[in-house]
């Protein structure tokens, strides 16, 4: 189970009670490594979505299975239990593991690092405030058209 309060996402696949948790100087350095420098015009591509931003690079990254920024992420996220000191005697040239396995886990490590949310968590609140925003009919509503109304199974009301 993740710890949430810690940003704590489980990864035994490197050991009893490893985490990924990127603390703030962890972000930091990634961000160095792929963000735009600072004051950097931003980039769109033909259909205006942004290129160059640090989080999509990121995420594009575990998405495509690119294995230098999985790697980077794991360099960055890995810790021993309690998410604070990193995990020594890994072999980054070597990964015990398919780069496949690494993804979710590090998903969920960045999402608890930014908004301090699962994936699961952010999706069930981005579906309720997206439901908020444009309410369906549902099928207890009764409608009506030019021919007189409806109930919710079509016949007449």
């Amino acid at each position: 189970m993740h710890n949430g309060f810690q940003g704590e996402w489980p990864f035994p696949q490197f050991g009893d009670g490893v985490v990924v948790r990127f603390k703030s100087s962890d972000m930091a350095r990634l961000r160095g490594r792929y963000g735009s420098p600072p004051g950097t015009p931003p980039r769109y591509d033909e259909k205006g979505n942004r290129v160059d931003h640090f989080w999509q690079i990121l995420f594009t990254g575990i998405n495509d299975i690119d294995p230098l920024i999985i790697t980077d992420l794991l360099r960055a996220g890995l810790k021993k239990p309690g998410g604070k000191d990193p995990v020594e005697g890994i072999d980054f040239d070597d990964l015990p593991i398919p780069f496949i396995e690494c993804c979710q886990p590090l998903l969920e490590g960045i999402m608890l690092a930014r908004w301090g949310k699962t994936t699961a968590e952010y999706a069930r609140e981005e579906a309720a405030a997206e439901a908020e925003e444009n309410p369906q009919t549902g099928p207890e509503t009764v409608s009506t058209s030019s021919t007189g109304s409806s109930g919710p199974d079509g016949a007449p009301a």
